[in-house]
Parts: C-alpha cells; structure tokens; sequence
C-alpha cells in the first residue's frame, strides 16, 4: 500500500504499478499530519509492518506529528523507515535549509541525522538506528547525493 498527499503521485504510482503487473497494490491520498487521517479506513483490519518514508520528512509542517501517527499505526514489532537528506553532511542540503528558512520562508526543514533519530525516538520508536549514511558525487543522474537511512521499531 502506498500513501501519498498529491493525488498526481497517487495516479503515477498506480500506472507504474499496472506496468509493472502488481495488480494488488493500493495507493491512496492522505495526509499524515491531519488528525482526521485514519489509515485504518485505507488498510481496513490489516495495519502494516512496514512503513517507509523516503525524502518527504523535511515537506512536513510537523514532522513529529507524522512520526507519532506513523508508529501508531504500525504492528508491534513493525519497522518504520526514514530515509533523509542529512544537513550535516552536505553543503548543498544546509544551503536549502538557510533557504527555505530565511528566504522563502515557508515550511520546509532538512534536519541532522541526530535531530532524525531524536524525533524517532520522540514517537515512541525502540532501536533507533543509523541505518545507512551515503554521500556520492555523479550517481544515478545527480552531481551529488547524500542521504541517510534511519529505523526504529515499533515496541
């Protein structure tokens, strides 16, 4: 199952998931931070094991709101993925942080890996970790990447 906030995303997912033949695959609009968002009207009796959230923490008003919500509607014993551009280890990330604070002024944040694993930490999450740190220059189309992996567990 897949949930995302733009419906257009929604609409891409189901066309590569047909193209793919994954017939059985549900997507879905929502959004994690609205109190009334209930996942259990998409995933009915079946809550997941596995939650990933890759590259969209820092669009979030409140990512802790999205943290707390996601933890709660994971299996005990679920694991939840975070994958994120690290402030810290890019130039280019701090660069858009001090932009998106100071001159656009919107809501946008790129975070530490330490401030990531705190806010895991925060919604309850057990057996935070530093999954994966990747710092690559000319990979897969960009001049350069660098991402890090978190989990925690759902205790």
């Amino acid at each position: 199952a897949g949930l995302d906030l733009a419906p257009g995303m929604i609409e891409q997912a189901r066309k590569k998931a047909a193209s793919e033949g994954l017939p059985n695959l549900r997507f879905g609009c929502a959004d994690w931070e609205a109190a009334s968002f209930d996942v259990a009207a998409f995933t009915g009796d079946r809550r997941p094991s596995c939650i990933v959230c890759a590259n969209t923490l820092h669009y979030f008003c409140s990512p802790q709101t999205a943290l707390n919500k996601m933890r709660s509607v994971l299996v005990p014993g679920g694991r939840a993925w975070v994958l994120e551009r690290a402030r810290e280890q890019s130039v280019l990330t701090a660069v858009w942080d001090y932009l998106h604070r100071h001159v656009i002024r919107d809501h946008v944040r790129f975070y530490r890996t330490g401030a990531l694993l705190e806010m895991m930490r925060r919604a309850g999450f057990a057996e935070v970790r530093t999954e994966l740190s990747l710092r690559k220059f000319l990979w897969r189309g960009k001049a350069y990447t660098s991402v890090t992996l978190i989990s925690g567990v759902h205790a």
